[in-house]
């Protein structure tokens, strides 16, 4: 074998690597053979084998679970729909409980005494302006 390789390491480039194709291509030949073989063999037990109605084929399976998937969203659109409506009429009510009564804070008597003031809005919240 060593002395095969030696005899091929003498050769030109061309040669080699026309040497090399051929080597890769019978191998190439060789595994489609035998893929090729199996295949053919695989048909040929299906053929035989009948096939039953009740089992589902991949194709089948994969729509029903794309069927499954569109029920749970339209459950959790449903869901959220409810939820937002919940929301809305919440607010709705508490827009009719009675404000509470916003007094000014009192003046300062002295600069050192005073904080910022802010405006209050509806929610209740001070808003503060600082400046640097």
């Amino acid at each position: 074998m060593f002395h095969s390789l030696e005899h091929i390491r003498n050769k030109s480039r061309a040669e080699r690597q026309t040497i090399a194709f051929s080597i890769a291509g019978g191998i190439t030949g060789v595994v489609f053979l035998l893929w090729a073989v199996s295949f053919l063999a695989s048909l040929e037990q299906e053929s035989i084998t009948p096939s039953t109605v009740d089992e589902p084929t991949h194709f089948s399976s994969f729509v029903g679970s794309l069927q499954d998937a569109s029920v749970i969203l339209q459950e959790q659109a449903r869901a959220l729909r409810e939820g937002i409506q919940a929301v809305t009429e919440g607010e709705q009510s508490a827009d009719q409980l009675p404000q509470p009564d916003v007094t000014e804070a009192p003046v300062a008597a002295s600069e050192e005494d005073a904080r910022p003031q802010g405006e209050m809005t509806d929610s209740g919240l001070e808003i503060i302006q600082v400046e640097r």
